[in-house]
């Protein structure tokens, strides 16, 4: 298992391998970022499968020491554990209540996700977001610069990443299999 470094920001993407779910749109934000900010210590860890994201693996490997592609995991839990922010920019026509959500809060990660389905209502925290909510470029797609700037706002602010952890663990309590029960 990989650690959590205390002095690395590890943006975390688990979800099915169709490009809908932003794959590419989160290698470019944190290629983008990582140009901009070549001292940061940070690091993309994509878990899933599909013909589609061994392309991109191939297609990014000169990023290799700070975008690693994992594979499919059958330990969702354990792998959001390491991360310090989800990532979901996701554009899937049909999507409505990712798990891949539940499962960061589930871990007290804060998440950067696209305003589809019930993401905004999964994300609040009593008036607040356990993370941030990204929007749509032109074509209908997550928008690049926006997470990207998104992304170095968890980097830099190491008060406003705190704070969006805390609001992670407060979103997670609707989930709660007490609360779910009532």
């Amino acid at each position: 298992m990989l650690a959590k470094p205390k002095d690395k920001i590890i943006f975390g993407l688990v979800a099915r391998g169709v490009h809908h779910k932003g794959w590419e749109e989160a290698i470019l934000a944190i290629i983008e970022l990582k140009k901009q900010n070549q001292g940061m210590r940070i690091e993309l860890r994509l878990y899933g499968a599909s013909d589609y994201l061994d392309e991109l693996k191939e297609k990014y490997k000169t990023y290799k020491d700070f975008i690693l592609f994992f594979g499919a995991t059958n330990e969702p839990i354990k792998v959001v554990q390491e991360f310090t922010v989800g990532l979901l920019p996701t554009y899937l026509p049909q999507e409505e209540m990712p798990f891949t959500i539940i499962e960061y809060l589930a871990c007290q990660v804060p998440v950067i996700a696209t305003n589809k389905g019930a993401i905004p209502e999964m994300l609040d925290a009593g008036g607040d977001i356990a993370g941030e909510i990204i929007g749509f470029d032109t074509n209908g797609h997550a928008c690049v610069q926006e997470l990207m700037k998104t992304m170095c706002r968890f980097v830099e602010d190491e008060n406003y990443r705190s704070e969006k952890t805390l609001l992670a663990a407060l979103a997670f309590e609707k989930f709660n299999i007490k609360n779910t029960v009532k």
